[in-house]
């Protein structure tokens, strides 16, 4: 088995995911858009996110778009507060009814 992929397995195991990360809303802006590292996003993903800042809150989030290796959060201006929140993401396996 590739070492790669047995890290991965052994990851699960222990009940952590790789596919998590963090982003800062973007300042004077509504939207920010997110490209964690290639293969981790995908069209039918499921984003999960939890405010992480003393300042951000989850209600900033208004919508999230995911795309192929990126998503979109529509959000609140921040104005000059530095808002940070945490992503997990989640891609099951193909489903032909969710297919575009």
């Amino acid at each position: 088995m590739d070492d790669d992929v047995n890290r991965e397995l052994i990851q699960l195991r222990m009940g952590r995911i790789t596919s998590c990360g963090a982003f800062t809303l973007t300042n004077t802006a509504t939207s920010t858009t997110v490209t964690p590292r290639a293969g981790i996003v995908s069209a039918r993903s499921v984003i999960l996110t939890q405010a992480f800042s003393a300042s951000a809150a989850n209600g900033d989030i208004t919508r999230i778009v995911p795309a192929k290796d990126s998503f979109t959060v529509t959000h609140t201006d921040p104005g000059a507060s530095t808002k940070t929140h945490r992503y997990a993401v989640l891609t099951g396996v193909r489903d032909s009814t969710l297919e575009p």
